[in-house]
């Protein structure tokens, strides 16, 4: 029953010009004597958008009864929006909206309430609005839509949506239901509202259909606060390819739900940005986003944060890829889990520009594969506070870049821009085109992999490229328990396990990995460093226990640290002054000498002096005997050093212990022990560093030594 009082009305609101007859019918009741007076029917007709008055206030001690109101659109061929409004003169309610499709009616009849009833005087199947808000629930049928993939429903939807906005204020929200069908749309739906999600009956049943090629399709928010709104259990189709908006924008919507979808044809399919907090993207596919620069998902939220991206497939055909498919500029507290994402240039790309972090990203269980340029990127694109921090990627895979110059993990950047941060933990990085992993910013520090799988890369060009190729002057790398050769399926391809370029690269572990089957053996070493003079540098107990010194593992005549010795690796290099007395420090090293004359004596030396520079003297110098003469000798040989007094003139006491192999003599061990020396027996500048080289007695000595394991014990 409607009731109104001396200072109420009904009024109606037509959305548009488009003629509405409108006829109500009421009584009148004295309320002092109780006498009923029936009035006339009255009758409006309306043809603009406006606010009518159709039913007016009552006399003066009377209240009026409206029994009966009938709003119908006599257009022949547009909707109108019609929302009915009850004032008291001061406050204003809507009663019920409506889209009324050409001949439709909204009838209130006192007995039953509010019913859209048809063209052709038939009452609508569904929910009918006013118990659709009772309920929670609002059908989109009940307000125009057809859902039969020609009629253009998206004026219908959206009078939906704006009638479960005026409803989702409840802390309990409402639902815009779409009953099975395609639903055509020719422009973007926009839900600006709280506690609104848009249901359909399942992504195989209910597809939205845009016809439009540009702009968003769905908008959950406007740049101001709302929250509670989402889409579930539908698919978004495109008729045809789009090039510019995003399938859903997701923007500043706190506590945002996108599950159980389908999206197809899109050029961005998710975009959530505007500082959107708590937004859950679960249970979803996305396919055949725009060539060349379509984004699948692309989180741009500011450090609001907590956005969950998880069980999302998303594949493209393999000859129009996509530029991303999870692209991350700006966010933090961010979790990818269970993603499969194929057939991309880059699978995931995290991509800050100025003045945007990305920190604390945490992917699991995800799969980069087929990607054309590389499985991941991450690029500090600007020297304005520019950040990526607290990267974890633990068992997930990035492979298969099948593109010249593809690689498995890129890390490059802008001077100026901040990496630090990037643990990979049991992850997969196989069958790339050229690297595994390149670390090509320098600034990048605090990466590290462990108990990664990297092989059967360098596929452009076998034995070009390595598994993890590290750029000169980088500080913090760590590569611990990780297969870095030949594995199940990935072949022998692969140049070096590690490469580091010669520079000032410092903090640099690389300890117990699975470095071979990789290059060819005696061309190549497994693992690669340049001369590097950051310190901090431990190479220790790979498998096998091959290291080549200075950039290739021929070292004779090779350009490292020294010109005429050369060092055989940067890991056995100690502050002698900083030794404690009774430090014993064994170092074996195994190779081979090709003495092409008898003269040629190889020789081992320990020297003290600074770092780097061709002055330094000797201590101790092991000359090796070569009763065979001229021809190739193996040596496998153990040194012994022990500090007996610290500081820069230290002394010290030392042996040697030299096994020879070669053709005609077999096996032959030479001893030298009670060797001792002080530091001051070397260069007197500067005495700090204690270094073991080997050196040839002349041109015609060549070697491939090589460290097999380094112990210091420490009283």
């Amino acid at each position: 029953m409607l009731l109104l009082s001396n200072t109420s009305k009904i009024q109606v609101v037509t959305s548009a010009a488009v003629t509405v007859d409108v006829q109500a019918s009421h009584v009148d009741v004295v309320i002092a004597t109780g006498v009923v007076t029936p009035n006339a029917p009255t009758n409006t007709a309306i043809t603009t958008a406006a606010t009518t008055d159709v039913v007016a206030s009552p006399a003066s001690g009377s209240s009026r009864s409206v029994q009966a109101i009938n709003v119908r659109n006599k257009h022949a061929s547009s909707a109108n929006g019609i929302t009915m409004l009850h004032t008291d003169g001061t406050t204003v309610v809507e009663l019920i909206k409506a889209t009324l499709a050409a001949g439709e009616q909204l009838a209130y009849e006192d007995s039953r309430g509010w019913q859209v009833i048809d063209a052709g005087g038939n009452i609508k199947q569904g929910l009918v609005p006013a118990a659709g808000l009772l309920r929670g629930i609002i059908n989109v049928l009940d307000y125009g839509a057809k859902g039969d993939g020609s009629t253009d429903d998206k004026a219908a939807i959206q009078a939906a949506i704006n009638a479960a906005g005026a409803g989702g204020v409840s802390a309990r929200g409402v639902d815009v239901y779409f009953p099975p069908g395609v639903y055509a749309i020719t422009g973007v739906l926009t839900c600006p509202f709280n506690n609104v999600l848009l249901r359909g009956s399942g992504w195989q049943s209910t597809v939205i259909y845009a016809s439009h090629t540009t702009g968003d399709i769905l908008q959950l928010g406007d740049g101001t606060t709302h929250s509670g709104c989402g889409l579930t259990d539908m698919s978004v189709w495109c008729s045809a390819a789009r090039t510019t908006g995003a399938t859903i924008n997701v923007n500043l919507m706190h506590d945002c739900t996108i599950r159980n979808f389908v999206i197809n044809n899109c050029f961005q399919g998710i975009f959530i940005q505007g500082a959107s907090l708590k937004v859950w993207v679960e249970n979803g596919e996305i396919n055949n986003a725009h060539v060349t620069d379509g984004i699948g998902i692309q989180v741009t939220n500011g450090l609001g944060g907590d956005t969950y991206i998880g069980n999302i497939v998303m594949s493209n055909s393999p000859a129009s890829k996509p530029a991303v498919g999870i692209q991350i500029t700006q966010a933090g507290h961010a979790r990818l889990w269970g993603c499969n994402i194929t057939s991309c240039a880059y699978g995931l790309s995290v991509n800050p520009g100025a003045n945007q972090d990305v920190s604390y990203l945490f992917v699991d269980d995800c799969l980069f594969d087929s990607c054309g340029l590389g499985g991941a990127a991450f690029n500090v694109t600007s020297a304005t506070a520019c950040r990526i921090r607290s990267f974890m990627s633990i068992n997930s895979w990035y492979s298969g870049t099948v593109v010249t110059a593809g690689v498995g993990i890129a890390v490059v950047g802008t001077a100026g821009g901040v990496i630090d941060g990037l643990s990979f933990i049991g992850c997969r990085i196989l069958n790339n085109q050229r690297h595994g992993v390149t670390l090509a910013y320098a600034s990048a520090q605090n990466i590290s992999f462990t108990d990664c799988t990297i092989s059967g890369n360098s596929v452009e060009t076998t034995n070009t490229y390595d598994a993890i190729n590290v750029v000169a002057n980088m500080n913090g790398l760590s590569v611990v328990n990780c297969g870095l050769g030949q594995s199940g399926t990935a072949g022998n391809t692969q140049r070096y396990a590690v490469n580091v370029a010669a520079g000032t690269s410092a903090n640099i572990q690389l300890i117990g990995n699975q470095c071979a089957p990789n290059g060819t053996v005696g061309t190549h070493g497994y693992i690669n460093l340049g001369a590097l003079t950051g310190g901090n540098i431990v190479v220790q107990a790979n498998a096998p226990q091959s290291l080549s010194g200075t950039g290739s593992a021929t070292v004779a005549a090779s350009a490292g640290i020294n010109t005429t010795e050369t060092v055989i690796s940067a890991a056995l290099r100690f502050a002698a002054s900083a030794l404690r007395p009774g430090t014993a420090v064994r170092v074996r090293i195994a190779g081979s000498c090709t003495i092409t004359t008898a003269a040629a004596v190889p020789t081992f030396r320990l020297r003290m002096g600074t770092a780097g520079t061709t002055s330094d003297g000797a201590i101790m110098t092991f000359a090796l005997p070569t009763s065979g003469g001229v021809g190739t000798s193996v040596f496998d040989v153990e040194i012994l050093l022990v500090c007996r007094t610290a500081g820069a003139s230290g002394t010290f006491a030392g042996s040697l212990r030299a096994q020879q192999a070669s053709a005609t003599l077999g096996l032959l061990s030479t001893i030298a022990a009670a060797m001792a020396g002080t530091a001051a027996a070397g260069n007197t500048t500067n005495v700090n560093y204690l270094t073991a080289t080997y050196q040839g007695a002349s041109a015609n000595v060549t070697c491939t030594f090589q460290i097999v394991t380094v112990e210091v014990v420490i009283p």
